[in-house]
């Protein structure tokens, strides 16, 4: 039985439908969007992280109508909607990661837009664990259970026919593109600490990625024992420092570091979109490959993230 929070599901990327197809027929899967924010859950009528942080004192109104959900256990994620109707997850993490409650409403206040739950999943029904029931059993409790309000909403569900127009829809809004999910599969948790599940066949994300070309600048160890690798682009005649990465190969970490000592070097990098500060910041980079064919000058800033 579910009692606090615990290590929640992680779900399986795919390039491309059609291999999500490969595990689980069409007639089986729905679709809905991916939102772009801090995936949460709310136990009996407070908030906490994916980490199981507590953040029900940072957001006042949110909490106000979460509050109303006690003995329950649902998935949503937090979500911070700009004056322009899309999507910030640096918003949501600037005030969720304020150590301070009294700081945190101070910046709840001073942000222009609004923030927002988009419930997506209960795993304990009014105290009743729901885990084994299928995917569409549990959304059915979901629907009856909710009373959306803006602050805690529900998130759509759409039939799968329709993903190429909704992932069109959600990337557009900023959102991380769009899940798949296999109506029939139950949900799968461990105790928190544990690492998380990953079954294959049960959901999916399709998700939006660029690619683009950055010097390496410096290298660095975390205190994890990863190596962390400093990215940079050119502008104005200099290297400007946009982000780091540290989810280098371990076969790899020497070889970046060695290779740093040297000066810049430039490599490919895939990463799913770019923020303003600091300018230019990747969101999920991964490493594509070295490009010893390209100077650092070779690799520009793109305009619009010029300081």
């Amino acid at each position: 039985m579910i009692r606090g929070p615990v290590s929640l599901m992680k779900l399986v990327e795919v390039d491309e439908v059609e291999d999500a197809l490969a595990y689980v027929p069409e007639n089986k899967l729905w679709v809905e969007p991916k939102f772009n924010g801090l995936l949460i859950s709310v136990i009996n009528g407070r908030i906490y992280s994916r980490r199981g942080k507590e953040l029900t004192g940072k957001f006042r109104e949110i909490a106000g109508q979460a509050a109303r959900y006690k003995s329950s256990y649902l998935l949503g994620e937090l979500v911070y909607w700009g004056p322009d109707g899309t999507m910030d997850e640096p918003a949501v993490t600037h005030v969720a990661g304020t150590k301070d409650p009294g700081e945190a409403h101070r910046k709840l206040e001073e942000a222009p837009g609004a923030f927002q739950i988009a419930l997506f999943d209960v795993l304990v029904d009014r105290g009743r664990d729901v885990t084994q029931e299928a995917t569409q059993e549990r959304r059915e409790r979901l629907d009856g259970l909710i009373r959306p309000t803006w602050e805690v909403a529900l998130s759509p569900v759409h039939p799968f026919r329709v993903w190429p127009e909704l992932y069109k829809e959600a990337t557009t809004l900023g959102g991380d593109g769009v899940v798949f999910k296999n109506v029939d599969s139950p949900y799968y948790w461990r105790p928190l600490g544990e690492h998380e599940a990953r079954p294959m066949g049960v959901w999916f994300k399709l998700k939006p990625s660029s690619t683009d070309d950055f010097a390496v600048t410096g290298t660095r160890w975390g205190p994890k024992g990863r190596l962390i690798v400093e990215l940079s682009q050119y502008h104005a005649g200099e290297l400007v420092f946009v982000s780091e990465m540290s989810n280098i190969a371990r076969d790899l970490e020497s070889v970046f570091e060695k290779r740093a000592r040297r000066g810049p070097f430039v490599i490919e990098v895939e990463f799913q979109s770019r923020f303003p500060d600091p300018p230019g910041a990747l969101q999920h980079p991964r490493l594509v490959r070295t490009r010893e064919d390209k100077g650092p000058e070779q690799t520009m800033l793109p305009e619009r993230y010029v300081p």
